[in-house]
């Protein structure tokens, strides 16, 4: 850990990231948060021993920078040309801090998971008792579509059954009337 503690830009680097990495050694989050995104978390590299900011951080024991760089997806995987990663690298106290991190950000994810879930079932609710209600009232169209179907086949029936006594009378009426008439020709000729 004491590499950490006496570092200088031009001790750690000679490269572009030399500003990003004084910045963490340092420990200026404002400088830090203007210049590392989810995009390039781990992207920031000292190509002389291959530590990650994050692996300075860690090594500096800055939890508010780790938690940042963590924030901002920073692999604790990655490992140094030595193939220790931040885990090795942190003391205890900061390997407590990473799990907690970890712990409270799947926490969170779970919670906003559980949230979403808990909306969705309540939707599949609200969409499952408009297609209830919507078939009960199409159950009760149904049941008044048969009940006027089965009054319309009752009234055509009796239209037929009028339609047959009108032709009953008509034919009545015709024979009443071809007696009369011929009963009449009969009284003028007698």
């Amino acid at each position: 850990m004491d590499y950490f503690r006496s570092a200088s830009t031009t001790t750690i680097t000679a490269n572009k990231n030399d500003t990003i990495i004084f910045y963490t050694v340092t420990g200026n989050l404002s400088e830090i948060k203007k210049k590392i995104n989810t995009t390039n978390a781990n992207s920031v590299i000292d190509m002389k021993n291959g530590y990650t900011i994050l692996h300075y951080a860690v090594g500096l024991e800055n939890t508010d920078i780790i938690k940042y760089i963590l924030d901002c997806g920073g692999d604790t995987k990655i490992k140094t040309k030595q193939g220790k990663d931040s885990y090795e690298l942190a003391n205890e106290k900061n390997r407590v801090f990473i799990h907690s991190y970890y712990i409270t950000k799947k926490e969170d994810e779970n919670y906003k998971l559980r949230s979403a879930n808990d909306e969705l079932k309540y939707k599949v609710k609200t969409l499952e008792d408009k297609i209830e209600y919507g078939n009960k009232s199409s159950d009760g169209f149904n049941l008044k579509i048969n009940k006027l179907t089965e009054e319309n086949t009752t009234l055509k029936r009796k239209v037929d059954e009028c339609a047959k006594r009108i032709n009953k009378l008509e034919k009545d009426l015709d024979e009443s009337t071809t007696a009369f008439t011929n009963l009449l020709k009969k009284q003028r000729k007698n």
